[in-house]
């Protein structure tokens, strides 16, 4: 006769000794079956197409009550790396936001910021470049596309905002010589008050010198966005729009004087939010042009009844670009309608965790490292 197993015999168990000891080793060999939530990220550094085959990477971390270096690791043969994180990303509204960044020939590179557990099922890349130094005088960037808001202001002035995206077209980052600048461009010789506003570029990648906005940070290949404000008087005044030009057009805020626009086609009227309606004016493939901006001649009135089309700026298809301010203290573009400003953001919180593991800091410095990083994670968590 054969004897049923103790398994098949399990119905037959009568004591709760038993019975509870067998519930517990199924419990048991249930919670060993799952799956533990993926912390590792695992990643690539390439150069151009190519893996980087040494170099350090490092993990940085920001979130409400810390930021800074957390990990390092050196690159395989292959270019791969991996870290083990402390928690997983976002798991129950912490905010944690993870990336990795890495020095090459100079110049840092970070990948995207990790702040969802999902991605984290997809390799990880930093991408980098071979640099080459330019002229002193800096580089020749392309301009793909430059959009002129033009709203007036106080005792006849105008405000601008020039909303900027130039296009390193070569394969290897651009980087300023000693004393030099990596490229630089006019604006017109009557502007004041310049300010450099949202976009993807740090607060200290650029300067400004007279009318003129020199880019001191390393560009690397692909476009790069960025926006200038500053006051005009007049008009009449001029525009210079030096060297290639992809795409241009000057928008001005209605209600406003008539204006006569020279340089640049008359193309249909635009609302970009309900009653934010802009005239506007543009035009494509300019080389070396001068825009001129005139008093027109009053009309008795624009139509506006349905001329409310939406503005599609081709800024590498990001969307559309508008801004909304007081008429004398002028208000940055909503982050969400801006491109991705994470890159920026992430550049910045890197170098100052990079001046925070420096010696000699201060405790000065300390707090207004505190509280720069707790304005670049709102920033961070904004920008989605």
């Amino acid at each position: 006769m054969v004897r049923p197993s103790p398994a098949c015999a399990l119905p037959r168990l009568t004591s709760p000794t038993l019975l509870a000891i067998c519930c517990l080793t199924m419990m048991v060999g249930t919670a060993s079956a799952q799956v533990p939530a993926h912390q590792e990220l695992r990643g690539t550094v390439r150069v151009g197409s190519d893996p980087l085959s040494e170099g350090m990477v490092i993990l940085h971390r920001v979130s409400p009550d810390s930021s800074g270096n957390i990990d390092s690791t050196r690159v395989a043969q292959d270019g791969t790396f991996s870290f083990v994180l402390p928690t997983v990303p976002d798991p129950g509204g912490r905010n944690d936001i993870y990336f990795a960044s890495v020095r090459f020939e100079g110049v840092l590179y970070f990948g995207q910021a990790v702040a969802r557990a999902a991605q984290l099922d997809s390799t990880y890349v930093i991408q980098a470049y071979r640099s080459v130094v330019v002229p002193a005088e800096g580089a020749t960037l392309t301009m793909a596309v430059r959009n002129l808001f033009l709203e007036p202001g106080p005792e006849n002035t105008w405000r601008a905002t020039d909303v900027l995206q130039v296009r390193n077209d070569g394969e290897r980052t651009l980087i300023a010589a000693d004393g030099g600048v990596v490229w630089s461009y006019v604006f017109p010789p009557v502007a004041s008050d310049f300010q450099l506003g949202q976009g993807d570029l740090p607060p200290d990648a650029v300067e400004f010198v007279g009318h003129l906005v020199r880019l001191k940070a390393p560009v690397p290949p692909g476009d790069r966005f960025f926006m200038v404000q500053y006051t005009l008087p007049g008009p009449p005044f001029s525009v210079p729009v030096p060297g290639i030009t992809e795409s241009m057009e000057l928008l001005v805020r209605e209600p406003a004087p008539p204006l006569e626009v020279i340089g640049l086609d008359e193309m249909d009227v635009v609302s970009l939010e309900v009653g934010n309606n802009f005239r506007r004016y543009g035009g494509t493939n300019l080389v070396d042009a001068t825009i001129s901006v005139v008093a027109g001649v009053p009309e008795r009135g624009i139509p506006m009844q349905g001329l409310a089309v939406l503005l599609a700026v081709l800024l590498g298809g990001v969307g559309v670009y508008a801004f909304r301010r007081p008429r004398i203290a002028p208000t940055p573009v909503p982050v969400g309608l801006l491109p991705d400003r994470r890159a920026a953001l992430l550049l910045e919180i890197a170098q100052l965790d990079e001046r925070m593991d420096a010696s000699g800091v201060s405790d000065a410095e300390r707090t207004e490292f505190s509280a720069r990083r707790a304005s670049l994670l709102q920033r961070l968590t904004a920008a989605g």
